[in-house]
């Protein structure tokens, strides 16, 4: 046994007591703790995560007018609660860009106070979903918007005509339904409404360092983050969760894993898309 202070039976001595010893001593253990935590390889990760993901791509606009202009008036429209029967709700009374455009209230509360039967969900990305709303009842953001104003528990038109009459009854939206649909001879109509917020939704993209690594930046994530990516995709999550969106392009059924109503303990159930496809 080789104590303190002795000098160990080799070509060379080493004194147990240098300082520079002891740093050796813990750079090596360091390295061998930070080889045990290192994530798999990166370049290996970014070709497998391609195969599961693809990257947010925001559209350049160039000097295309008549989509500015429409992007301009949908984010007028976006906040105009005028439009709907109380003159309280608008598309932010329940997806607000502070709360991750949403509204954070388990249900969202629409006209005159009613509860809608779900919590209004993040319109930010939806423009990479494939249908809109919980149930997927609705074709797109344009279809999405132009239907919400006769929503019984969103802005509660009776009809389309009533909700264009509220807007033709503010003189500024006259010249902005103009330039954004330039040839239209009644260019306020509920079709355009839905155009025009569908547009400005479309910009509401948020691409991140996530992105970046999808796009051929190895080094874009973190040690956690790209073991976390490795766990993400070894576990399945990636078989559903996947896409631009990381989701939002297939419709899953509750309770495959375990029973959903004792899971959540819910009382009503929630028949999801029963009723728009029976």
């Amino acid at each position: 046994m080789v104590r303190v202070g002795e000098r160990v039976a080799t070509n060379r001595s080493v004194d147990l007591r240098a300082p520079s010893f002891f740093i050796a001593l813990v750079s090596l253990l360091f390295l061998a703790a930070t080889a045990q935590a290192e994530p798999p390889n990166a370049k290996a990760l970014l070709e497998e995560a391609k195969q599961n993901f693809q990257p947010i791509v925001v559209p350049s606009l160039g000097n295309d007018s008549v989509t500015a202009a429409r992007i301009e008036l949908g984010r007028r429209l976006f906040f105009e609660n005028r439009v709907s029967m109380d003159g309280n709700v608008s598309c932010a009374h329940c997806h607000l860009p502070e709360k991750q455009a949403s509204d954070g209230l388990p249900k969202a509360i629409g006209v005159f106070g009613k509860e809608n039967p779900r919590n209004a969900p993040s319109i930010f990305n939806a423009a990479l979903n494939f249908k809109q709303h919980w149930r997927g009842d609705r074709e797109s953001l344009e279809d999405q918007a132009e239907k919400s104003l006769l929503g019984p528990a969103s802005f509660g038109n009776p009809d389309q005509a009533t909700a264009m009459s509220k807007l033709k009854a503010v003189p500024a939206y006259a010249g902005a339904f103009a330039k954004a649909f330039p040839g239209d001879k009644d260019p306020i109509n509920s079709k355009n409404w839905g155009v025009a917020v569908g547009a400005f939704e479309r910009t509401l993209l948020t691409p991140s360092k996530f992105d970046a690594f999808l796009t051929g930046d190895a080094s874009a994530l973190t040690k956690q983050e790209a073991a976390g990516l490795r766990k993400f995709i070894d576990l399945g999550c990636a078989s559903c969760h996947n896409g631009a969106g990381v989701g939002g392009n297939s419709f899953q059924k509750f309770g495959v894993v375990s029973d959903y109503w004792k899971e959540t303990g819910v009382t009503t159930p929630d028949k999801g898309r029963a009723d728009v496809t029976k």
